[in-house]
């Protein structure tokens, strides 16, 4: 039944035609034959129906014409306007011919435009939302990088600090393990130099102690960038899920303006321009895949440095760990020279055993001071490529911060591209 009608829509112009030039025709021979009646002379009788037939087949083609140039134009002047970027208006032309399907095939073609530019609407809107939230954790995130750096150049001065001062204690272990030596050599200063020996012990444990302190302080600093760095990556996985958030809307934002042009091809010469315009989102939906890829492969460098500077973070907090062990050992060990070093008066052979026993722990606190030294040295080396590491994820971050403000920015001119639609009389 359907393909019954649509052939005799389609045969409703011909039937027009062929009855109008049959009804022509007609009219002719019936002058003709009026007029062969009442008129004798044949060439007057031809010639006025000639002139009857020739105005009769005028008056039928001029109201088939007006009939068929009236509509086209009706479906011209809606085209346009849908062409224009209006959607707003229906195309309003009823006929039964053909001219009235193709009237209705674009009908259909519009109502399927309204619909995909209202759902590339909403998808551009949520790009763009998308995109700015993106931004704002980048830059939220660049920030906390540059709390966090500024930690860490504090934490290797304070291990350089470090350094130092162990150096000196060495030096100055090294001198009482030489003045112990003398006091067992020189029993007749076994007084002066058990006092002396007193004195540098003492010296001795407060800079230990001292060196505690340096110690529990860069210990703070690298608690709070561990800290910073685990916020770091929890932001970095927030931009990992608004990622996978963006790349799904330009999946879909792709597929719509792809059914767009398949749309627009469909309607011909009339869709060409919506074509255009499907092919342009198409491209921005295609930088905005690019950008988030590009921004992906950037997140993924960052999550792999900032693993890299956690674990070095780590492995400074354990060698630090173990200093503050070996030097609460130097200060019992002091504690144990300074009483030891009191009894020297108590007699030159118990001064002479006990400095040799103290210049033997000497040496061992010496040895120890020189590890730790060493220890510390390897921390504000790790601690100095640390920075290093901090910077170069500094540039990163600025590198994805670009790469966002140019999503941003894509995203905002597939708003401007979308809205160049008008869907709706309001």
């Amino acid at each position: 039944m359907k393909l019954l009608k649509n052939n005799r829509k389609e045969k409703n112009m011909r039937y027009k035609l062929i009855l109008s030039f049959l009804g022509v025709i007609l009219w002719i021979l019936t002058i003709n034959f009026i007029s062969n009646l009442f008129i004798e002379d044949p060439w007057k009788s031809q010639a006025l129906s000639a002139a009857c037939g020739l105005l009769v087949g005028m008056s039928f083609w001029i109201s088939i014409s007006n009939s068929i140039t009236k509509n086209m134009t009706q479906l011209v002047k809606s085209t346009t306007i849908i062409s224009e970027g209006d959607l707003s208006q229906d195309i309003k032309v009823k006929s039964d011919d053909e001219i009235g399907e193709l009237a209705s095939a674009f009908q259909k073609m519009l109502l399927n435009l309204r619909n995909i530019v209202l759902q590339v609407k909403k998808s551009s809107h949520g790009v763009k939302i998308t995109s700015d939230e993106l931004y704002d954790s980048i830059k939220q995130m660049s920030n906390i990088n540059d709390q966090v750096t500024l930690a860490v150049e504090k934490v290797v001065d304070a291990a350089e600090t470090q350094s130092n001062l162990l150096a000196k204690d060495s030096m100055t272990l090294k001198g009482t393990s030489a003045s112990i030596k003398r006091i067992a050599s020189m029993a007749k200063t076994a007084s002066s130099s058990a006092a002396r020996a007193v004195k540098d012990s003492h010296d001795g444990k407060n800079a230990a102690q001292s060196a505690i302190n340096q110690i529990q302080s860069v210990f703070s600093q690298i608690e709070k960038s561990i800290l910073l760095i685990q916020a770091l990556g929890n932001k970095i996985n927030k931009i990992s899920r608004i990622l996978d958030i963006i790349s799904d809307i330009a999946r879909k934002t792709d597929l719509l303006s792809l059914n767009a042009t398949v749309e627009a091809s469909k309607a011909g010469e009339y869709g060409r321009g919506f074509g255009v315009v499907a092919e342009e989102i198409r491209n921005l939906t295609d930088e905005s895949k690019a950008s988030a890829k590009e921004i992906s492969a950037m997140v993924e460098e960052i999550q792999a440095e900032n693993l890299a500077v956690k674990n070095s973070i780590e492995e400074g907090v354990k060698g630090i760990k173990k200093g503050r062990e070996m030097i609460t050992m130097l200060i019992n060990n002091f504690d144990r020279v300074v009483e030891e070093v009191t009894r020297l008066g108590g007699g030159f052979e118990e001064i002479s055993i006990e400095t040799q026993r103290q210049a033997m722990d000497s040496e061992k606190i010496s040895q120890a001071f020189e590890e730790l030294n060493k220890l510390a040295q390897k921390n504000s080396l790790a601690m100095k490529e640390t920075a290093v590491a901090m910077k170069n994820q500094k540039a990163i971050l600025d590198k994805v911060k670009s790469s966002s403000q140019n999503l941003m920015n894509t995203a905002k001119e597939l708003n401007v591209a979308i809205e160049q639609f008008k869907i709706s009389n309001e």
